[in-house]
């Protein structure tokens, strides 16, 4: 008669077999599964930060369009404010154009940058 084996060498061997199979299961899920999409090669209009931040007070209404969030609506209302009050002299100003809050004012941040004018020549 054979000898009996000890229930711990069961047990292991039960587990090992349960984890290969489990392994197995999980080679071949993944092997089912369909392949990432590619990138976009045409990617949704917006500003590249690679061609650095916009200047709010020399920026055509198209260029401020491009914009995250803004559109041609609130471009068009940047460009009209610049004409009534002033070039801007920092960013957070842009909060004075109607439908710019903090929030938006915060998310434009990278996108944005404000060019002083340059100062003339000293006075003699």
């Amino acid at each position: 008669m054979p000898e009996a084996t000890p229930p711990e060498s069961t047990a292991r061997a039960f587990a090992v077999g349960a984890l290969l199979l489990l392994g197995l299961a999980a080679v071949a899920w993944r092997a089912t599964r369909p392949a990432p999409p590619p990138p976009d090669p045409f990617p949704p209009p917006g500003r590249d930060l690679a061609l650095g931040p916009l200047d709010l007070n020399a920026a055509t209404a198209e260029a401020l369009a491009a914009l995250p969030g803004v559109g041609p609506t609130r471009a068009e209302a940047i460009v009209a404010d610049r004409a009534a009050n002033g070039i801007f002299r920092s960013v957070d100003e842009l909060d004075r154009v109607p439908g710019f809050g903090p929030a938006t004012v915060a998310a434009l941040r990278p996108y944005v940058t404000v060019g002083l004018p340059a100062a003339g020549p000293p006075a003699r």
